[in-house]
């Protein structure tokens, strides 16, 4: 399942969905899909921040509107059953949206519900969402976690350089293995913890309870954009980066199985720091599909230069 999103035109864009059998050039069957063919007062909106996610018996898509200003609107959530994708035929859709929060983020691994996530830094709060397979409703709650600061995302390179100039606290990283549920985003720097770093919350999915608060964070330098999801034998495992005492760093992590500590270790590391202190967060973590003890992580680094000319994206096994 491959979802591609394209450029807005007179600020109207659309998403495509493309599903193959086999993932070669050939084989492929797609859907369009645009931000009015969900409610046709949505023309005149685009879409952004889109991710994916499998239920048992549903793909979900999460993504934000924004108007031609680039202002945000709204976030919606769409889901398409699993077993019509293999069909070129057009397909049954449900969709829920939001004008609460925005840049909705999925726990891999979820089952028979879908859980989906968003933050709040003023009042401290992870706002989390349920949707059940087998429901048209979606259950909501705002659970208290720990707090985080939403701003000074202050890091430097080796010779100075910024790279989170554009780094903010939206969640990039959900997980739902065993009884448990996690989520985790950047925070900005806090008393005692001079660095940006990776702010986690692991929650008990049946009574929403907060197990553990494992953050990834380091007096030597930054960690960022964090992505996530399980392997098959239900530990969690992390795509993220790191940067302070070297130029962007790709990095993978795993967490204890007690829920309370990351270990992590370098990928590869980046020649040069990114034109304009800019770095994004296009980072992905998923299960491994033949070995149960392993994940893919999916990230880039800047080889030779400083421009998207020099990006090496990245593709790395590990296991725990």
């Amino acid at each position: 399942m491959w979802l591609l999103q394209y450029q807005p035109v007179r600020g109207e864009n659309i998403l495509r969905l493309a599903v193959s059998d086999r993932g070669d050039p050939s084989g492929w069957h797609w859907w369009d899909i645009a931000p009015a063919d969900l409610d046709p007062a949505w023309g005149g909106l685009w879409f952004d921040y889109p991710d994916l996610a499998l239920s048992d018996k549903h793909l979900y898509l999460s993504v934000n509107l924004f108007d031609i200003r680039g202002i945000w609107r709204r976030a919606v959530v769409i889901r398409w059953p699993r077993r019509e994708l293999r069909r070129s035929a057009p397909l049954r859709r449900m969709h829920w949206s939001t004008t609460e929060t925005g840049s909705l983020r999925f726990a891999q691994g979820s089952t028979d519900t879908m859980w989906f996530a968003s933050n709040d830094a003023r009042t401290s709060q992870l706002l989390l969402f349920a949707w059940p397979d087998d429901d048209e409703r979606v259950q909501s709650w705002r659970l208290p976690v720990a707090g985080w600061n939403p701003t000074s995302y202050d890091s430097a390179g080796p010779a100075g350089e910024r790279w989170l100039e554009r780094c903010d606290d939206r969640i990039t990283g959900g997980w739902a293995a065993g009884d448990r549920l996690g989520f985790a985003w950047t925070s900005g720097i806090l008393p005692g913890r001079p660095h940006p770093f990776v702010r986690c919350v692991v929650l008990d999915e049946q009574g929403l309870g907060l197990v553990a608060e494992p953050d990834l964070w380091s007096v030597n330098g930054a960690w960022a954009y964090p992505a996530t999801a399980p392997n098959r034998r239900g530990r969690v495992g992390m795509s993220v980066m790191f940067a302070g005492p070297t130029h962007p760093a790709h990095a993978v992590a795993t967490l204890a199985e007690d829920q309370s500590t990351w270990q992590s270790a370098l990928s590869g590391v980046s020649t040069d720091p990114p034109r304009g202190g800019v770095w994004g967060d296009y980072l992905t973590c998923r299960p491994h599909v033949r070995r149960p003890t392993a994940w893919r992580a999916m990230g880039y680094l800047l080889d030779g230069g400083s421009d998207r000319r020099n990006v090496e994206p990245r593709v790395v096994t590990f296991t725990a």
